[in-house]
C-alpha cells in the first residue's frame, strides 16, 4: 500500500475514533488556548481597574499614561527573545513560563501601594503577555489536524475576545465596590489554572520530531492528528532544515524565499493594526457620545462589541477551514473600509446629531469590530505559523508579530492629534488603510487552506512560492 493511500485510509478509520480520544484532543486544544483567555483578560481588566487605582493611589495622570502604555515596552522587548527561546526549549515549557510570569506580574500590582512597583510589574506583564502572543498559535497550529488547522488555531482568537469579555464583566461587577485588586488578582488565578491545565498537556510534535524524539512524537500525533503521523514523520525527515535545533533570526534575513516571507509577516502584522482597530474600540464612547449618546455608550462598548467579538470570532473558526483565508481576509478589509468611509462621511456632512447619522455612527462601528473579528483579527496567527519553516517558526512568529506592537504604539500616540484635526479625517484614513489591507491580501496572500505545514514549508524553502506568493487559487 502506497503511503498516500495508507494515510488515507487512517483518515478514513480517525473519523470513528474512540471517544475518549476525542475528548482528550478537544481538552488540549483548549488548554493551550486558554493561555489567551489570560492574555485577554490582562489587557481588558485595565479598563475598569485603572479608574480607580487612580483615586486610591492617587497617581497623576502622567503616572497614569506610564503606567498604561508601559506594558508595550515589556512586550515588544519580550517579542525579541521569546520565539527563540521557545524553538531552542519547546512551545509548552515557554508557554508555562509566560502564564507564571503573568502570574506574578498580576500578584505584583495588586499589591503595590504605589506607582512604581505597579509600574515594573506591568513591563513584567508585557514579557509574560509575548510568551502568549508567540507561542500559542504557533503550538496549536503545530497539533492541529491539517484540514482543521484554522479552526483550531484560531481558538488564539476566540479565548483572547473571551478573555477580553471576561474582564469587562468582572469590571462592571466590581465596579460598585472599586476592588481593582480583586478584579486584578483574578488573572493570577486564571494564569495558575493555565499551568495546572499545561502540566497535561504534551509537547508540540514537529518540535518533538526536530529533537529527533520520533516515538514521543507519533504518540502525540495520534491523538490530535491522527492518520497524519506517517505522513508528517517522513515529510519533516526529507528536510534538513526542519531538523536543526532551532534557527536564529538572522537567517530569515538571509534566505531571499525566507526574508520574503519575513517581510509580508511583518506587513500583514501592522495592517492588522493600522486598519484602526484598538483606537476605534478604545475612542468609541467618545464616538458614541459625540454624535448624542450618553455615558451608557460605555457599556455598549465594552460589552457589546465585546459580545460581538466573540460571535464573530466563533462564526471564522468553523468557516475558515471551507472559505479560506484570503476569502475571509478580503470580505473584512472590503467591510471595515467600508464601515470607516461611511463615519467618515457622517462627520464630513455634520450629520452626527440627526437620527440619521446616530444609526450609521452606531452600525459603521458595529460592522467595523464584526469584521475585523471575522477575519484579521483571528487570521493574522493562523496564518503566521503558517507561513514560517518549522526550525524558525517561533523566531518568524514573534518578530513579525512585534510589528503589530509597534503599530499599536504609533496609531495610539498619533489618533488623538489627527482627530483634534478633524474626526472625518482620521475615519478616512483609516478606510484607505482598508483598501491597502485588501490589496495586500489580493496581491501578496495565497491559499494556505488543507496544506499540510510540511507541504508549504517545502513551497517556501525549495520553489520560494508558497505563503509568500499568490497563485491565484485562493
Amino acid at each position: 500500500m502506497s503511503l498516500n493511500s495508507a494515510t488515507e485510509h487512517d483518515r478514513n478509520r480517525s473519523s470513528a475514533a474512540p471517544h475518549p480520544r476525542r475528548v482528550r484532543r478537544a481538552v488540549m486544544f483548549v488548554c493551550i488556548a486558554l493561555a489567551a483567555l489570560l492574555y485577554g483578560y490582562d489587557l481588558g481588566m485595565m479598563a475598569g481597574a485603572i479608574l480607580f487605582i487612580q483615586h486610591d493611589l492617587h497617581l497623576s495622570d502622567g503616572m497614569v499614561g506610564l503606567f498604561v502604555s508601559i506594558v508595550t515596552a515589556g512586550t515588544v522587548g519580550g517579542m525579541l527573545v521569546v520565539g527563540r527561546i521557545s524553538d531552542r526549549f519547546g512551545r509548552r515549557p515557554t508557554l508555562m513560563a509566560a502564564a507564571v510570569v503573568l502570574g506574578l506580574a498580576a500578584l505584583g500590582m495588586a499589591w503595590s501601594d504605589s506607582g512604581t512597583p505597579l509600574i515594573v510589574f506591568r513591563v513584567l506583564m508585557g514579557l509574560g503577555l509575548a510568551g502568549i502572543t508567540a507561542v500559542v498559535p504557533a503550538y496549536l497550529a503545530e497539533l492541529a489536524p491539517t484540514q482543521r488547522r484554522g479552526a483550531v488555531t484560531s481558538l488564539h482568537q476566540l479565548m483572547l475576545a473571551t478573555g477580553t469579555l471576561l474582564a469587562f464583566v468582572v469590571d462592571y461587577v466590581l465596579a460598585d465596590w472599586e476592588a481593582w485588586r480583586v478584579i486584578i488578582g483574578i488573572g493570577a488565578v486564571l494564569a495558575a489554572l493555565v499551568v495546572i491545565g499545561m502540566l497535561f498537556q504534551p509537547e508540540s510534535p514537529r518540535w518533538l520530531l526536530r529533537q529527533g524524539r520520533e516515538d514521543e512524537a507519533r504518540a502525540v500525533l495520534r491523538i490530535c492528528a491522527p492518520g497524519e503521523e506517517d505522513e508528517v514523520v517522513a515529510q519533516l525527515r526529507g528536510d534538513s532544515g526542519s531538523r536543526q535545533r532551532g534557527g536564529r533570526l538572522v537567517e530569515l534575513f538571509r534566505n531571499r524565499s525566507l526574508r520574503r516571507v519575513l517581510l509580508i509577516g511583518c506587513a500583514m502584522a501592522a495592517l492588522q493594526q493600522l486598519i484602526g482597530i484598538n483606537t476605534i474600540v478604545y475612542y468609541a464612547p467618545k464616538i458614541l457620545q459625540s454624535v448624542g449618546f450618553g455615558q451608557s455608550a460605555a457599556i455598549m462598548n465594552s460589552v457589546g462589541l465585546g459580545l460581538l467579538s466573540v460571535i464573530a470570532t466563533a462564526i471564522e473558526a468553523r468557516v475558515v477551514d471551507r472559505v479560506g483565508r484570503r476569502r475571509l481576509l478580503l470580505l473584512g478589509a472590503a467591510l471595515m473600509a467600508t464601515a470607516m468611509a461611511a463615519l467618515g462621511l457622517v462627520f464630513l456632512f455634520s450629520f452626527q446629531s440627526q437620527a440619521f447619522g446616530k444609526g450609521v455612527s452606531v452600525l459603521a462601528l458595529a460592522v467595523f469590530k464584526f469584521a475585523y473579528s471575522l477575519s484579521w483579527g483571528p487570521l493574522l496567527y493562523v496564518t503566521l505559523p503558517e507561513i514560517f519553516p518549522l526550525h524558525l517558526r517561533g523566531a518568524g512568529v514573534s518578530f513579525s508579530a512585534l510589528w503589530a506592537q509597534v503599530a499599536i504604539f504609533l496609531v495610539t500616540l498619533l489618533f488623538p492629534i489627527m482627530l483634534a484635526a478633524g474626526a472625518s479625517l482620521i475615519f478616512f484614513l483609516f478606510a484607505v488603510m482598508g483598501v491597502v489591507a485588501y490589496v495586500f491580501a489580493a496581491k501578496l496572500l495565497s491559499e494556505l487552506s488543507r496544506k499540510s505545514l510540511e507541504t508549504i514549508e517545502h513551497q517556501v524553502l525549495h520553489t520560494g512560492a508558497g505563503a509568500a506568493e499568490a497563485d491565484g487559487r485562493g
